[in-house]
Formats: structure tokens, C-alpha cells, sequence
């Protein structure tokens, strides 16, 4: 029976096919509509924490590009970037440095972090890049971000570190043929004399423990 209908089946599976296509587009475009309304209010929330993150001059837009329909719908979005005045708009993975892009990355998730049921966000050496004045401003955006959920962050800079409530010291310990990691927590002393062995390296100076402590207990 399918042998001798087949005609006609094909014919009914080719109709169903450019209905649920037509249904496809029809949602895709709705969907597509309410990615761009947002799009303005998410630009605007950048243009001030790119100003947090030690980004003020940075402009960056996104735009849509058709593809292939998916579950995500029928376009993507690209992230345009520019560091500086005067430079034009290009996709942010190939004109943004290292550091610029992990700074994007915290802004994009302070943007986003407020608008998501997230009780937890893990930043792992989101920081890499950075250092100075800019490490001290990523860190106290971290801060305000642990106002309204949980922020677990590895980092290796003092600055960023120091802006933590509670602190864990990882360990590597490499044997012969085994490597196990430690994890523990950290008191008050050990805080400080970790931060700044950040600061000085192996040899822990005592200019650097009370770097350490001002970085911990700022004015």
C-alpha cells in the first residue's frame, strides 16, 4: 500500500513540511523581535559597567545574523567591539585583547547575573590580563555581584582577592606518580599573609603584609 501511494504520501509529507517551515519562520521572527527590543536595554546596562570594569571609552554592540534554523531560533548574535574612540565597530573575539575580553565577560554577566535565578556564579581566573588600578575595580564589582548571590572566584591577583569575604587556598601536590589537591580555608592571619605573598611572591616582607592588610581593610 505505501508502495503504490507513495506519490501521494510524498505530496502530503512535502505540505507538512512547508507548514511546520512556515510555523518555524513565523516563531523564529517573534522571537528574533524580542532579541533585538532587548538588545537596546542590554547596550545600555554595558555602556556602564564597561565604565566598571575600567573600559569608559569601549563601545560594544551586538548584532544578529541569520542562520540555520535551531533550537535557538533562525539568527545568532555577534559582539561588536571597539577599545578606543574613533575605531570602528569589529567582532569582539578578534580585535579584543585577552584582559579586555575577561573584563567583557564580568560585565556581561553583571549585566545578565541581575535578570537570572542564578544563586551561584563561579568565575575561574576570570581576571587573567589585568592588573593595578583595573584589578581593583573587577574586584569590587565582584563584591556588589556577592550582594545579591554567590560568587566562588579563583584568581592569583591580590587585589581581586582581597575583596573576598572568605578565602581557600588550593594546593597542588605533585608526587611520583600521583597529583591530589588540597582545599583549605583560611583565618584572618593566614588571609593576610596570603595576600601578600601574592603581592611580594615567595619571600613574604612585612612591607607586604601591611599592603595586605590595607588591601583587606580598605578606608
Amino acid at each position: 500500500e505505501q508502495l503504490e501511494n507513495k506519490e501521494k504520501e510524498l505530496e502530503r509529507l512535502s505540505k507538512e513540511l512547508t507548514r511546520v517551515q512556515s510555523e518555524l519562520e513565523e516563531k523564529a521572527e517573534l522571537l528574533h523581535a524580542k532579541r533585538v527590543k532587548a538588545t537596546t536595554k542590554i547596550q545600555k546596562a554595558f555602556a556602564t559597567y564597561l565604565e566598571r570594569v575600567d573600559l569608559p571609552k569601549a563601545r560594544l554592540e551586538m548584532t544578529w545574523v541569520k542562520v540555520t534554523a535551531s533550537l535557538h531560533g533562525t539568527y545568532k548574535p555577534i559582539f561588536m567591539f571597539a577599545a578606543n574612540p574613533g575605531s570602528a565597530l569589529e567582532p569582539l573575539h578578534k580585535v579584543a585583547s585577552g584582559g579586555e575580553q575577561s573584563r567583557i565577560k564580568l560585565a556581561l554577566k553583571a549585566v545578565l547575573g541581575k535578570h537570572a535565578a542564578l544563586s551561584t556564579q563561579i568565575f575561574d581566573e576570570i581576571d587573567t590580563g589585568i592588573s593595578g588600578s583595573t584589578a581593583e575595580k573587577v574586584g569590587a564589582l565582584m563584591k556588589e555581584l556577592a550582594d545579591n548571590q554567590q560568587i566562588i572566584t579563583i584568581t592569583h591577583l591580590p587585589q581581586v582577592a582581597a575583596a573576598g569575604n572568605t578565602h581557600w587556598k588550593v594546593i597542588k601536590n605533585q608526587l611520583e606518580n600521583d597529583t591530589t589537591s588540597e582545599v583549605n580555608p583560611l583565618s584572618k592571619a593566614q588571609r593576610v599573609n596570603e595576600i601578600a605573598r601574592l603581592l611580594s611572591g615567595t619571600k613574604v616582607t612585612e612591607a607586604a603584609k601591611n599592603q595586605a592588610k590595607v588591601l583587606l581593610n580598605p578606608r
